[in-house]
């Protein structure tokens, strides 16, 4: 650090560094400034405007700066209130924050909240999806002897938290609308091929239909293309069943359908369940440091998808669909059944649960409840990526001959 009477003897310390200029230039101006090769200057009108921008601002290539913005996920933060007169005060006192996650911000000299840090304070409210003892926290520290009881009322009721659904506009941010619309679209993308393959394609069997009308529910848009490329084409009939002449990758697209319409919905169905009723969370002094996760909720919940999207797709869906085209006995239809769903729902799950986890704990401040819109649409969304993911490995099984698209 180079404090500004000494930057003109330090030049060359700094002509390969890249210096952030704090304050206005009457304290600091750009002739004081001539040693410096380069310089971003962070300034604002009075010091209760500068602090703010400093708790916003964050250089991500030197990690300079607070970055305490409204978008920030890691959210567990301290602010250090103090007057611009006792500045030296408030930034003694910045250890109280053992957490070194604090940022400076200042009242008036006369004790009262200025405008700004007010809305900024506020901007920060943190808010709970299940119960109050959720985090993220914040937490104020006042260094100042002329703080305004108002004042620090206002902080105090600025850091209490609020149920997520009471919070107005803020509760529908871009992200939920984006999924609302994203759900919207599959719903009636679903209905859509419900209503046209009853009219249009008697020929097909009902648990085909199913498939497509359930897969394109959590397919917005891609499900309509997907379902009007695989059936307007020439099609002809073997073994009395109705066949439709198809490339690989239209051949893929509907194998893929086959397991995913039943078990994408199923996993979701399963995961609903588990959320509204609870699961068992679990952990054992025998399992060591390295498989601890196994009583951990999420990947308990994801097993539990898996293993029963498997069993009850096989018994009641691919069994009684393998029965009807197939003459063999009944213990070999299960084998086939579990077979061909445990391929299935292995490839859906391979994308659909990498992105469950992914998004869920990357992108989500908190972990959302099955009330939650954004619970709904995470799992939607992971579907979709889990058909993107499953749909060139059936692509290969179909050119080796082991799975066939043509119904």
């Amino acid at each position: 650090m180079v404090f500004a009477d000494e930057i003109e003897g330090n030049g060359a310390l700094l002509e390969n560094k890249r210096v952030f200029v704090v304050g206005p230039e009457k304290i600091l101006s750009a002739s004081g400034l001539s040693s410096v090769r380069s310089f971003e200057r962070i300034t604002a009108g009075n010091p209760a405007d500068l602090a703010v921008k400093l708790a916003r601002y964050r250089d991500t290539e030197t990690g300079f700066g607070w970055g305490r913005g409204r978008d920030r996920r890691t959210g567990y933060f301290q602010y250090l209130m103090t007057t611009p007169s006792e500045a030296l005060k408030g930034l003694a006192a910045l250890p109280l924050a053992t957490s070194n996650s604090a940022t400076v911000l200042y009242t008036d000299e006369k004790g009262g909240l200025p405008a700004i840090t007010d809305a900024y304070i506020w901007s920060q409210r943190a808010d709970w999806f299940v119960t109050p003892s959720e985090g993220p926290f914040r937490h104020f520290w006042v260094a100042s002897s002329t703080m305004s009881y108002k004042a620090q009322s206002r902080m105090d009721f600025s850091v209490e938290k609020s149920e997520y659904p009471s919070l107005g506009a803020v509760a529908l941010g871009p992200l939920e609308a984006l999924i609302i619309i994203f759900i919207f679209l599959g719903v009636a993308g679903g209905i859509f091929i419900m209503v046209h393959s009853s009219y249009t394609l008697p020929m097909v069997s009902s648990p085909v239909k199913i498939a497509w009308t359930m897969g394109a529910m959590v397919l917005p848009i891609l499900g309509i293309i997907l379902y009007f490329n695989a059936y307007r084409r020439p099609f002809y009939q073997e073994d009395g069943m109705m066949r439709w002449l198809r490339p690989p990758n239209i051949q893929s697209a509907a194998a893929t359908m086959m397991g995913f319409g039943y078990g994408a919905p199923l996993m979701i169905a399963i995961a609903y369940l588990l959320a509204y009723f609870g699961f068992p969370i679990f952990f054992s002094e025998a399992l060591n440091d390295s498989v601890f996760w196994l009583g951990a909720g999420m990947p308990v919940m994801m097993i539990i998808m898996y293993l029963g999207a498997i069993i009850v797709a096989a018994l009641m869906v691919h069994y009684p669909m393998k029965e009807t085209m197939m003459e063999m006995k009944d213990s070999m239809l299960i084998k086939q059944s579990l077979r061909m769903t445990f391929i299935s729902m292995t490839l859906v799950s391979l994308g659909m649960m990498t992105f469950t986890w992914w998004f869920m704990m990357t992108h989500l401040p908190m972990m959302p409840a099955e009330d939650d819109i954004l619970w709904f649409g995470t799992l939607w969304i992971a579907s979709f990526t889990g058909f993107v993911v499953a749909w060139p490995f059936n692509w290969i099984m179909i050119r080796k001959n082991i799975k066939h698209g043509n119904r």
